[in-house]
């Protein structure tokens, strides 16, 4: 079961995220400010209930710990040293749960625990907001890679090459140390990444996607077709000028990517709220053009984004009053979540 500050992190969360957006346009230091509580506490709800799901039935007292986490959007200079405590905590969490299993859920959570160290080292420096916001993609980068390397390839029945896997967590902690010129080298961590998930199986995998129908085939295609564009976010990063943006190509491109792929699977299920299973294409291809766009156009990558995030939020829930299109997963289709292959793992 889903710890309950799991569900209201994720929640509060997609809030944060949404008045982030909002105020880019007209107020950048609260823009600056909310978009990084964003990227904190979305992912770090979505991990305690990884963690947890996988801690085979182990129940920890976790809201004294992560509720001061919901004032980070109005106070996160003088909150973010606070971080390095639940970093911790879930860093030797996952290392703890892992002994319990073998293969690939073994390794997943031992890379959440790098992931979690890397929140934790982040956590006890200071800087000004844009070296912070740089600095704090060495989190979502090394926890995209303990999450997707498990899932992305286990959905076609293969292992991720998971020498790699580490490989690219140890290089995203190399953004920790900007402006050093060495952070350069976290940008790279995602082509390693794409390797180590086995990127380029994805013409053999579309072949079992094409066997599926229904709903299943739907949830396997919109999760095929996020990876493949997760593809062109990876060298965006490193085609950019400047800092600032390999940071919003980054977070437009690679880190929502991932968040999308897994979103319409994933969230409604932690949140415990009808899926409407639609799993509209749309927001994909949105969210890399509006990442592309952002260096020449920063309105218009703007406008895309908000259009994209938007149409994701729409085509998972079901408003208020309208008929279920039913709940849960994926139905066979995307990524394979913790409990649809648990026992298989268990030593």
């Amino acid at each position: 079961m889903e710890p309950l500050i799991a569900k209201v992190l994720v929640a509060y969360s997609l809030a944060t995220f949404t008045v982030a957006l909002t105020l880019a346009p007209v107020f950048p230091k609260l823009h600056i400010d909310f978009m990084r509580a964003a990227v904190v506490t979305f992912p770090h709800g979505v991990a305690l209930a990884y963690v947890a799901s996988l801690s085979k039935g182990e129940r920890r007292e976790l809201l004294p710990l992560n509720a001061p986490l919901l004032a980070l959007p109005f106070w996160y200079d003088g909150l973010k040293h606070y971080l390095a405590a639940p970093a911790l905590h879930v860093a030797l969490w996952a290392l703890s749960s892992s002994s319990k299993w073998k293969g690939a859920f073994r390794r997943s959570l031992q890379a959440v625990a790098i992931s979690y160290f890397a929140l934790t080292i982040y956590s006890i420096t200071s800087a000004d907001p844009v070296t912070d916001a740089v600095r704090l993609l060495a989190y979502p980068f090394a926890l995209i890679y303990a999450v997707s390397c498990q899932s992305f390839p286990k959905t076609f029945g293969e292992e991720a090459n998971w020498p790699l896997a580490f490989a690219s967590s140890a290089l995203s902690l190399a953004l920790l140390a900007y402006p050093h010129p060495s952070y350069a080298l976290g940008f790279f961590s995602p082509l390693v990444y794409l390797v180590a998930a086995k990127f380029y199986n994805l013409p053999k995998y579309y072949k079992k996607v094409k066997g599926l129908e229904g709903v299943a085939r739907r949830a396997q295609e919109y999760f095929w077709w996020g990876h493949a564009l997760v593809i062109p976010s990876s060298f965006l990063p490193l085609l950019a000028k400047e800092p600032l943006t390999s940071l919003h190509a980054s977070l437009l491109g690679f880190v929502a990517l991932h968040i999308f792929i897994h979103f319409p699977m994933m969230v409604p299920i932690i949140l415990k709220v009808p899926n409407r299973r639609r799993y509209c294409k749309l927001p994909l291809p949105l969210a890399l053009l509006s990442a592309t766009v952002w260096p020449h156009q920063r309105h218009l990558a703007y406008a895309l984004f908000l259009l994209a995030y938007s149409t994701l939020l729409l085509s998972t829930f079901e408003l208020p009053g309208g008929g279920l299109a039913g709940g849960g997963g994926a139905e066979g289709g995307g990524a394979k979540g913790p409990r649809g292959a648990q026992k298989e793992e268990r030593r």
